[in-house]
């Protein structure tokens, strides 16, 4: 396949939390295959710097590209748009996150030729709640990068000891608290990382060797299986 200058849009690039980190891999992704990947988001931080680090072009402002994408990969209906319109001959594919999220909504846009859903109860949003046609939603399961998520060095002991909960949702609440008393119940030491907790983590791939059980949701609980 020939080269392709792919622009990929997001509401933000500030912080470690899913469509975020979904961008950065998929950036590095098709920029190791060959391809020329540009993100382009309103709201800029320190993902932003890490994925620019990796020589991946990301912008504020569309105008500062000189030439048009061949496609859009479209994520958040606004970004999505913003990116339609100011490339007015461009196709673009939509991905669809997130079941609640208001700004996982499709736009409705004759230049968007496919949706794509990571999942069955995404797919069900867009097929069911916002009257996209089936023959045009595509699924495409999450994915683990397995060279950077590799099985841990040691087996797991015959006795769970070390719990770890990791999403960055995740706050003093209820659930955490019907959690806690859980794992002391089984004698489990339990942490908690994530964004809201105060307590981010940007090696998810050492963290989960340190602990035998693991709370996640999404790609973290598929990345915590292949550690093992």
């Amino acid at each position: 396949m020939d080269s392709l200058k792919v622009l990929i849009t997001n509401i933000k690039l500030e912080a470690r939390t899913g469509t975020e980190l979904y961008v950065r891999d998929l950036a590095l992704g098709l920029l190791e295959r060959g391809h020329r990947p540009v993100v382009y988001s309103p709201r800029l931080g320190g993902l932003a710097e890490e994925i620019r680090r990796a020589t991946v072009p990301v912008v504020d402002d569309l105008s500062k590209l000189s030439v048009p994408p061949d496609i859009i990969h479209g994520q958040h209906a606004n970004e999505t748009l913003t990116a339609l319109l100011h490339f007015p001959r461009v196709p673009a594919v939509f991905f669809c996150h997130d079941w609640y999220f208001p700004e996982d909504y499709p736009p409705p846009f004759p230049r968007i030729l496919r949706h794509v859903a990571v999942d069955q109860t995404c797919r069900d949003r867009l097929v069911f709640e916002r009257g996209v046609p089936e023959e045009r939603v595509r699924l495409l399961y999450q994915f683990v990068d397995l060279e950077r998520f590799t099985p841990r060095p040691t087996p797991l002991p015959e006795r769970a000891r070390r719990a770890v909960v990791l999403c960055n949702y995740t706050q003093e609440s209820e659930h955490l608290a019907a959690a806690r008393e859980a794992c002391a119940r089984a004698g489990l030491a339990l942490d908690v990382y994530g964004q809201r907790m105060g307590r981010p983590c940007a090696e998810p791939e050492k963290l989960f060797r340190e602990y035998d059980i693991v709370f996640a949701k999404g790609r973290a609980a598929l990345e915590a299986l292949a550690v093992g």
